[in-house]
């Protein structure tokens, strides 16, 4: 059974893991303050004996904030690629808009001079129809298939990314095997202690027939 933990005991470990082996390795947009809430959450969790289950804490909350990193990274991939079509079709959209538009304001107007108003008038109107379809088509809500074919486009980006995910799940699992096999050493070394104790020089605290009575048959049932 592991002791309990409070956010004191968290906030010592980490300062003092800090002192010995550095700060976490967090990004310039990640948080000093999230990762200690992560640090914290494992610590309270793991309840920590030793320093060494301690030193294996630290590396797994850094293993665990890699994990999600890596899985935002992903999202922001695929949102990016989306987000990058989107706009080269609304862009193309927006150039046979106005390609077509000027076709039909040269039909309506043969014989006008560029300086004409009324030419003029309707060029910015096709420009004003054109910029708000683009906007349109940029603000469009995404569904499901786009991001199909953003996972078809990057499908090796993907696979990487998914595989640095991969990789950080394993180590930290190893982690918590490790913890998990020291602490089944620990608790073997304590029991040899503790039979050492018991049989040790106080002899075999073993209970026989001889030592305690046996209770009679009428007090067992009564």
């Amino acid at each position: 059974m592991t002791k309990p933990t409070s956010t004191y005991d968290a906030d010592t470990a980490l300062t003092k893991l800090i002192n010995l082996f550095g700060r976490p390795p967090l990004l310039r947009n990640e948080q000093f303050e999230d990762f200690k809430q992560v640090f914290a959450g494992l610590y309270a969790a793991l309840g920590p004996e030793d320093f060494l289950i301690e030193v294996d804490v630290y590396h797994l909350s850094i293993e665990t904030w890699r994990t999600f990193r890596l899985t935002r990274y992903e999202a922001v991939m695929l949102n990016k690629w989306e987000a990058d079509q989107r706009r080269t079709l609304a862009k193309k959209t927006k150039n046979e808009t106005l390609k077509e538009g000027m076709k039909e304001i040269r039909k309506n107007y043969p014989n006008a001079a560029e300086t004409d108003p009324q030419y003029q008038e309707a060029i910015t109107k096709l420009n004003e129809n054109a910029a708000a379809e683009y906007e349109s088509e940029i603000n469009l809500y995404a569904i499901d298939l786009d991001y199909v074919q953003a996972y078809e486009e990057c499908s090796a980006s993907v696979e990487k990314m998914e595989l640095r995910i991969s990789r950080a799940h394993k180590r930290r699992d190893d982690i918590l095997r490790q913890i998990a096999w020291w602490r089944l050493g620990l608790s073997k070394k304590l029991r040899k202690f503790s039979d050492a104790i018991i049989e040790g020089k106080g002899g075999s605290l073993a209970a026989t027939s001889d030592v305690v009575s046996l209770i009679p048959m009428g007090e067992l049932h009564g």
